[in-house]
């Protein structure tokens, strides 16, 4: 009997875990991107990983709570968890702290001990229903045991997602708060006033683009101005080859370059010398990217034919892409008015 119980509280919590993961990872595919990257997944891999794992979550979820799959869904729950306690693992043991995005923007955080005793623990649940059997996992309700309404059942176990729910919004709450306080303690210190690491502010707008030559992963010297020359608008891309959202967003740049080359130019702009993957401008430490006040990747900012800044720092995919919206239905309504 108390194994009963047991697995089937198991299985609520399972699916509760599994429902939040996987609609929160759906309704934020660039952050799932970003976090599958920081794990390693390949990049042709990322379109379709990004859809398939929190689809596989919610249907994990699902299985869990109906009787016939429930056996089912608790092996494929264990498969998961073991899979990414794995990667986490792995990660952990080569020095490596990638996002643990595994509730969306509720709880997304660098993985550490506590994320792999987490996926531990949880691992072990499922696996406790697996170990319980078909037959335990076949009874969703209680009351022929202990005289508890099904309408009572569902009352309780809806109050049951709901404070769990509260608790992980609570402690996403705190988390924030506890960053905030820091920034602000800082401040009253008597330190500068600064921005929040990773933010940029840009140069103003109709101000003159800091001129510069650098040399790009084909070996050629290439200027500002010859970026400018053919009179189109110029977005520059500052991009690192270690940073997860600018390799997540990769193949969406190349997209933009082949569907507006007529309208912009999209150049990235990567620190190093080593080979990259896509054909970018080689800075040496970011002292371009400083020059234009982007402190953080990616980061884009536009330049106007006349050579003067044309838009504030793009920081982040969401902002880029609002940029290049901008841009292009700029570019279009010059190009009608000159038609």
């Amino acid at each position: 009997m108390i194994l009963l119980v047991v697995s089937l509280l198991a299985r609520l919590v399972l699916a509760v875990v599994f429902f939040v993961a996987g609609l929160t990872k759906l309704a934020d595919t660039d952050r799932t991107r970003e976090m599958l990257v920081g794990f390693g997944v390949r990049r042709g891999l990322l379109g379709v990983a990004a859809f398939a794992l929190p689809l596989a979550e919610l249907a994990v979820a699902a299985a869990l709570l109906v009787p016939p799959a429930a056996f089912g869904g608790a092996l494929a729950a264990a498969a998961l968890l073991a899979l990414f306690t794995g990667a986490i693992a792995f990660n952990l043991a080569k020095g490596r702290h990638p996002d643990c995005n595994c509730f969306g923007q509720i709880g997304s955080t660098p993985i550490g001990p506590a994320t792999l005793l987490r996926n531990v623990l949880l691992t072990a649940m499922a696996l406790l229903v697996v170990v319980a059997g078909p037959q335990a996992a076949a009874v969703w309700r209680l009351d022929r045991y202990f005289g508890v309404t099904p309408l009572s059942a569902l009352a309780g176990g809806g109050a049951v997602l709901a404070l769990l729910l509260l608790l992980l919004i609570a402690a996403a709450q705190l988390t924030i708060l506890h960053r905030l306080s820091r920034v602000q303690l800082g401040t009253a210190a008597g330190g500068p006033i600064r921005e929040m690491p990773g933010e940029s502010r840009g140069l103003p707008e109709g101000s003159l683009a800091p001129s510069f030559g650098l040399s790009d992963s084909r070996g050629a010297f290439v200027t500002l101005e010859q970026l400018l020359a053919p009179g189109r608008r110029v977005i520059l891309l500052f991009v690192k080859t270690d940073c997860p959202p600018c390799v997540a967003m990769a193949d969406e740049v190349d997209r933009w370059q082949t569907i507006h080359s007529g309208l912009l130019d999209i150049v990235r702009i990567s620190d190093g010398v080593a080979a990259v993957e896509h054909y970018a401008l080689l800075q040496l430490r970011g002292e371009l990217a400083q020059a234009y006040d982007c402190w953080g990747t990616p980061c884009a900012v536009l330049v106007n034919p006349d050579g003067c800044i044309g838009s504030a720092a793009a920081q982040g995919a969401a902002a880029i892409r609002a940029l290049v919206r901008r841009t292009v239905v700029a570019a279009t309504i010059d190009g009608v008015k000159t038609a």
